[in-house]
């Protein structure tokens, strides 16, 4: 309410005027002031965000609440007559569709440096050398989660959510649901029977025995892109970003299968 009238009242009107005088080199007369208003403005960003609860923590609507939400708003804005009111309901169940949602347990980079896992209000990361800060901050702002820890080397955390040793953790993010296997070297590790899932940095085909769980590792990333994963009681269900944006002209191929390139997901525990 105070940047606003400062920039279409000042800064952007000096602006304008600065233009004109380009041809006479004496823009200066307009800029330096059209920076002062800059500076205001920038002041009273500052000033709000630096406040007490100025910003909180909120999930991500899913793409049928924007749908919903954006189309409530046009409705009002369109008729004149009371019928305009029923977009009302509309919006507001578009704001609510957060809470209709249920995020997935986890999410692998599409580089799997990052493997993020959330547990009630908290989102443990596995970050190796080169892993994107920007995807991690995304990440955070997806969950809507206040706390970001590492996932422990040894020992558990999140009351035993996250259970780890030097070669494995396992995440149980979910009591109702299987756990997943976080793999960190290429020796078979302990809990194969007990999983839904394997997780891993680099190729882990083969850790478990048949049948194998589903797999997500640096091959499965490359091929498939950044991956989210839900927990149900029986199996993990996961959604790939190349399965998300479909088969499309605008889309790239995906790369070029290799030899030791690990199989497709199983189709009943894809979407």
């Amino acid at each position: 309410m105070v940047a606003v009238p400062i920039t279409a009242l000042w800064a952007m009107p000096a602006g304008l005027i600065g233009l004109l005088l380009m041809p006479f080199h004496l823009d200066w007369l307009a800029f330096i002031p059209m920076g002062w208003g800059v500076e205001a403005i920038l002041y009273v960003a500052r000033t709000t965000a630096a406040w007490p609860a100025a910003t909180f923590d909120e999930p991500h609507m899913p793409p049928w609440g924007l749908l919903v939400t954006s189309f409530g708003i046009a409705w009002v804005g369109l008729w004149h007559s009371r019928r305009r009111l029923a977009g009302v309901p509309l919006i507001l169940l578009g704001l609510a569709s957060p809470l209709l949602f249920r995020p997935p347990d986890l999410l692998v980079s599409a580089d799997a440096r990052l493997i993020g896992v959330r547990v009630h209000d908290t989102m443990y990361v596995q970050g190796a050398s080169g892993g994107s800060r920007f995807t991690r901050d995304a990440w955070q702002q997806y969950w809507a989660v206040g706390n970001v820890r590492p996932i422990p080397v040894d020992g558990e955390a999140a009351d035993g959510a996250v259970a780890c040793r030097k070669d494995a953790c396992l995440l149980k993010p979910r009591e109702d649901a299987k756990a997943v296997l976080l793999a960190r070297g290429v020796t078979q590790p302990e809990g194969c029977a007990q999983i839904s899932a394997i997780v891993s940095a680099e190729p882990a085909r083969g850790l478990c025995p048949r049948p194998w769980p589903a797999l997500i590792d640096r091959f499965t990333v490359w091929r498939y892109g950044a991956t989210a994963i839900w927990l149900e009681p029986r199996y993990a269900r996961m959604l790939t970003d190349r399965r998300y944006r479909g088969d499309r002209p605008w889309v790239p191929p995906p790369p070029s299968p290799r030899e030791h390139a690990p199989p497709a997901l199983p189709p009943a525990m894809t979407e």
